[in-house]
């Protein structure tokens, strides 16, 4: 079997020269989309839309369909915008003229992927495998469309081609870690948190996973210690976004749990005239999930106004966030008129941190105060069925609470008492000052 490649420099190191190229030439499309690529890489994505959108201003010096054209306007679309059917039609029609693209198959599938249409994202992400075997990103995506799909087996398999490969670095172990999880292997979630250990590019990423882990579990405590040491890892790192991501969701982790929570956070690495998305989006959920209307409110009218083409933003995340402020109104049918909208990106996979299938959460509370048993039962037993979806977020464990006070309300106590059962033994150690 192959060593490890140690990746966790690659985009880091490359940064510094591609900013001087952009410095030295400010006309260098070329080094203006690298740039932005990399930034995307180790997770600057404020950063990434930035300089991407500089490069798509420029794109005209690259040539009407060379390759590196329809990838910086792919990505300008994906990063920039958020449009993901822009994106999609960009990349089919880079395709079309190159029919043997490993960038185009790839970029496809991902797509596909972030739209939740997990089962059209396996063809593409396949070929762009078959057709370009030493990129990274595919086996990644492949390993979570995997995962979404309930499909353990193939996820192993593509990762350990991968790993023969030496292709393992910064992304990979992150969804063998969640592979790990979803499969119970406590073993194995340890290797990957082992061999990330003293790679800082590697590590935050990783222990940010073992917070939703120990939150999942009812250990709150233990989930804000590791928050907090990623977050100092961003700050040695100066890696603002990435850093600020893993405190918000922390915050959020907490509000769903009824934990009282604080926004203070020292800005980390580069300072900002305001945070970046995942930043905004986690912490309107939190103010939400806490009772804090007014502030949930502006923070989605915000939102709204300054992503108004975004696809998830607009059709996933501001419909979420919209919902959890009609629950904290106990306005349920509000909440679930809100999510319609979400329905046809439901499935949506975010490979990033943010956990999965919160429409069906959010959905399935709004029929339980509705006073609809049925419908609220069918949709936490949908989030459940998804385990390779929902993954290791808290929302993933409390959905068996609210699955078995959906059952009581149905008259199906044999079942609550299973389901409540199930809730308490993977809670059977948790913290004792948890207010739910």
């Amino acid at each position: 079997m192959a060593q490890r490649a140690d990746w966790s420099q690659g985009a880091s190191a490359a940064i510094p020269y591609m900013q001087r190229a952009v410095e030295l030439d400010p006309q260098y499309a070329a080094a203006f989309a690298y740039l932005g690529y990399y930034y995307s890489d180790v997770g600057e994505n404020e950063l990434a839309a930035q300089t991407i959108t500089k490069a798509y201003q420029l794109r005209d010096r690259l040539g009407a369909e060379s390759h590196l054209r329809f990838a910086l306007e792919t990505n300008y679309f994906l990063i920039a915008t958020g449009e993901l059917d822009r994106a999609l039609e960009v990349a089919t029609r880079q395709l079309q003229h190159y029919p043997s693209s490993a960038t185009a198959t790839a970029n496809i599938g991902m797509i596909l992927l972030s739209m939740g249409e997990l089962t059209r994202a396996v063809p593409p992400l396949e070929d762009s495998i078959r057709l370009f075997r030493e990129g990274v990103y595919p086996y990644w995506n492949l390993m979570y469309v995997n995962l979404g799909l309930n499909k353990f087996g193939n996820a192993k398999a593509v990762f350990e081609e991968a790993q023969k490969r030496g292709l393992d670095g910064v992304n990979l172990p992150s969804a063998r870690y969640q592979l790990a999880f979803a499969e119970g292997d406590e073993p194995a979630m340890q290797q990957q948190l082992a061999w990330a250990a003293g790679k800082p590019e590697l590590e935050g990423p990783l222990l940010a996973q073992q917070a939703d882990t120990e939150a999942y579990r009812g250990h709150l405590a233990a989930a804000r210690k590791l928050a907090q040491h990623t977050v100092d890892l961003g700050k040695n790192m100066k890696s603002g976004e990435p850093a600020a991501t893993w405190h918000a969701a922390q915050v959020w982790r907490e509000a769903e749990a009824g934990k009282p929570f604080s926004l203070e956070q020292p800005a980390p690495g580069t300072v900002k005239t305001k945070p970046a998305q995942p930043v905004r989006i986690l912490t309107a959920l939190a103010l939400a999930r806490s009772g804090d209307v007014a502030a949930a409110s502006q923070r989605a009218d915000e939102l709204n106004r300054d992503f108004p083409l975004d696809t998830l933003v607009q059709n996933y995340w501001l419909p979420c966030i919209r919902a959890a402020i009609a629950l904290a109104n106990k306005q349920p049918e509000q909440a679930l008129q809100a999510l319609e909208r979400a329905r046809a990106y439901e499935m949506a996979i975010f490979i990033n941190m943010l956990p999965t299938m919160q429409p069906a959460y959010l959905r399935g509370e709004a029929y339980l105060m509705a006073g609809q048993g049925q419908q609220s039962a069918a949709e936490f037993e949908r989030l459940l069925a998804h385990s390779g979806a929902a993954l290791n977020f808290v929302t993933g464990a409390l959905a068996r609470l609210h699955l078995a006070r959906a059952q009581v309300r149905n008259g199906d106590r044999e079942a609550a008492r299973k389901s409540y059962e199930n809730f308490l033994t993977l809670w059977k150690d948790a913290d004792s000052d948890i207010p739910i």
